[in-house]
């Protein structure tokens, strides 16, 4: 009655505004009638862009007063007018139909229109179209650490469809990872079903028992008085056997019940505290239904972290029900009917709190009807078009959905059908949305990758598999079209809306990669991001894309021999970085002992002991790095006197060459050629000499290469830097000389 009475107070709000004469504005500021004159006008005239117009050209002459009743009553007529006519959202500018539906909720918390601010909150988060990119991770986790959640994937499965001693999709459910069963508390236990539930404790089911408050409120009163602990004993007795996990709902969908909140939390936590003792692997589910009476909130139900270890959610889509929603009305907004029955964006509230939690999510019910019980009539089309989101994309857009149970049976006292066996259509929808998500996991013993936003994909891979999401209100036909560095590289008009990247194809550097979004009715919009792909073969992708940026890469001439280093593992990951900077002491020290390592197959413990060597740790009063030590102790570096090695300092070309050939005596390499004579060999110092001579003259047996050449003109340039990149190539030459 209160939304009504709103709706009918904004109504006549506007009535008054349109007929209303100047002296009936006593507490208007001075000057606002042009204002007001103009947007009337506008409002008769029908044109939607001189409302607009008008409406914002009156905001801003009242942005400069204070605010009060009068102000705030012309205001919220026009946010309303907007609002109720979706004027931003019928041209596909949903940011700015949130930002007026946002403005409308100041101003009716103002006017103390409680039920719009509850209207106006609500269609805020049906209004965004969540349009996001992702990425399938192969590394990431979305595990909250819950008790019997995976650590990768989402598990799925389905409502055991009972029929006295026959389980009629006993089948389906063999070759999936979750299966679910009613028990109704007082009436009978989980036990009372073993002859079919111990089926499935297999080692390849999670099974989920939903224990039921069949008298709801009343159930729920009888629970604190005790009657009912032998019964819920003898159900958590029977559980605890179990060595597949099991996930127990207590008393779900308690916010569509007619009850004190406190007395629903009491209850829950006296069933928790027996099966937390009784039964302390059984994963305890609290599960609201995804929206409750007009302007409740699920938080008021929520009895604890400490008694809950997955958060559910009942989740049924339906486009109609008994009273005949299908319109665009707050109502059928408020309850996900019409326009707004969408699973994704119904989950919205129940996914954020469990986020906010750090809880695993569970559908533990849901679909969408497909056949009215009460008319006949068939909704298979609308149940398609669900039934594809919610296995194509409802763990995409929330990571922390970690399992999902279709209601795959035809309740009693239902308005609808949901089995899967009424409509082929609706079993083949549900079955490509299956495959079609790899992330859903059919036995619990499978592993699966992630879903990640694509701006945190940071991964060592040959290719990148991407999905998207977006929806909006007025279209069902959203298309994604992705490019790379402009080029044209997929469009897709289904959920998911997947790509490949083939980054093996890729040389090292940065790409822009866009993804853009179009709904055919006005709705369009672009996610820009930089795809950079390293030596290592790592690619990332960070938002937005600036083609004047500098990426840290080899110098093309190096490029195909670090990438070579880099996978032979003569390049530590860390390292690879910074090319053409001048190598420290330091860094070649871990470079060349690696080096060692990696060519004699063997740690460089073992090396120093066969040399009866060992690390000397008071050698130098700057470092202790075993790296340092251990290539002073075989002679393959100095210190620079006083105790001092000097890390950060910077090695030149002659510097360089001595300390290879050092290397090369230990690993028993000799030269294969003759020394080059160089032209500026008078420039060389007496101790470097060996060392130019040596790596000038030995070859990689593979590329035929020299460890280091000249610098050009027959020079070797002795006092020249040696660089990053210089350093990684000439180990790998030295590696396969």
């Amino acid at each position: 009655m209160k939304k009504l009475l709103t709706l009918l107070m904004a109504f006549f709000l506007l009535i008054a505004m349109l007929s209303a004469v100047p002296g009936a504005f006593a507490a208007q500021p001075s000057g606002y009638w042009p204002y007001y004159t103009a947007y009337t006008e506008a409002v008769e005239s029908g044109n939607t862009d001189e409302i607009l117009r008008a409406g914002d050209d009156m905001l801003d002459f009242y942005s400069q007063f204070e605010m009060n009743w009068d102000i705030a009553s012309m205001s919220y007529n026009i946010y309303y007018y907007r609002y109720q006519n979706a004027l931003f959202e019928k041209d596909g500018d949903y940011a700015a139909a949130i930002d007026n539906a946002e403005k409308l909720v100041y101003v009716s918390d103002y006017l103390e229109f409680t039920d719009m601010v509850v209207a106006a909150s609500a269609r805020i988060e049906k209004l965004d179209p969540m349009t996001e990119v992702y990425a399938l991770s192969g590394t990431a986790s979305n595990c909250c650490g819950a008790l019997n959640e995976p650590q990768t994937g989402t598990y799925y499965g389905r409502i055991a469809d009972m029929s006295n001693t026959l389980m009629l999709n006993a089948d389906e459910v063999a070759d999936e990872a979750i299966v679910s069963f009613y028990v109704e508390l007082g009436t009978n236990t989980a036990a009372d079903f073993s002859w079919v539930i111990d089926d499935y404790d297999d080692g390849k089911h999670a099974v989920h028992i939903a224990l039921n408050f069949p008298d709801k409120a009343e159930t729920a009163s009888e629970i604190l008085t005790g009657i009912h602990d032998e019964n819920i004993k003898q159900t958590l007795s029977y559980l605890s056997g179990f060595n597949s996990p099991v996930l127990l709902r207590i008393g779900g969908e308690m916010n569509l019940w007619e009850m004190d909140a406190a007395v629903f939390i009491r209850a829950y936590k006296h069933v928790a505290q027996m099966a937390r003792s009784i039964a302390p692997d059984v994963a305890l589910v609290w599960s609201p239904n995804y929206v409750g009476s007009w302007g409740s909130r699920i938080a008021d139900f929520y009895p604890g972290n400490t008694y809950v270890d997955w958060v559910g959610a009942s989740l049924y889509t339906n486009s109609q029900n008994a009273s005949g929603y299908t319109d665009y009305s707050d109502d059928s907004m408020y309850f996900g009917r019409g326009a707004f029955a969408d699973c994704v964006l119904s989950l919205k509230t129940v996914a954020e709190f469990a986020e906010d939690h750090n809880k695993p999510v569970v559908v533990t019910e849901g679909g969408t009807g497909i056949i009215s019980i009460s008319t006949g009539a068939d909704y298979s089309q609308k149940a398609v078009v669900q039934t594809r989101k919610m296995y194509a994309a409802l763990n995409m857009v929330f990571p922390n959905v970690k399992a999902i149970i279709y209601s795959d049976t035809d309740f009693q006292n239902a308005d609808y059908k949901y089995a899967l066996s009424n409509s082929a259509a609706v079993s083949a929808a549900y079955d490509s949305a299956v495959a079609s998500n790899t992330t859903l996991i059919s036995d619990i013993t499978q592993s699966a990758p992630s879903y990640i936003k694509l701006s945190e994909f940071s991964e060592v891979c040959e290719s990148v598999n991407i999905t998207a999401y977006s929806d909006t209100l007025y279209s069902d036909c959203i298309t994604v079209t992705y490019y790379l560095s402009g080029e044209k590289i997929a469009s897709k008009t289904t959920l998911p809306y997947s790509c490949t990247i083939d980054a093996s194809s890729l040389a090292a550097g940065q790409y822009e990669f866009k993804a853009l979004f179009s709904d055919g009715d006005g709705y369009e919009t672009a996610k820009t991001y930089t795809l950079t792909k390293l030596m290592n073969h790592t690619v990332t992708f960070t938002d937005g894309f600036d083609a004047s940026a500098s990426l840290d890469v080899p110098s093309e001439w190096a490029q195909e021999e670090v990438g070579l280093a880099l996978d032979l593992g003569l390049v530590p990951d860390t390292m690879a970085c910074s090319y053409t900077a001048n190598i420290t002491r330091l860094d070649f020290c871990r470079l060349v002992i690696n080096l060692i390592e990696q060519k004699a197959g063997k740690t460089i413990d073992a090396v120093l002991s066969e040399r009866g060597l060992s690390p000397d740790y008071s050698a130098f009063t700057d470092t202790s790095d075993k790296n340092v030590l251990a290539a002073y102790a075989l002679e393959i570096v100095n210190g620079r006197g006083n105790n001092i090695f000097d890390c950060d300092a910077g090695i030149n070309r002659e510097e360089a060459a001595k300390m290879l050939k050092n290397a090369a005596d230990i690993l028993g390499v000799s030269a294969s050629a003759a020394a080059v004579s160089f032209s500026d060999a008078a420039s060389f110092s007496s101790w470097a000499v060996e060392g130019i001579g040596f790596v000038s003259a030995t070859a990689d047996q593979v590329s035929g290469k020299v460890v280091m050449g000249g610098t050009g003109g027959n020079m070797f340039s002795p006092k020249g830097t040696y660089t990053r990149q210089q350093a990684f190539v000439t180990m790998l030459r030295l590696y396969r000389a």
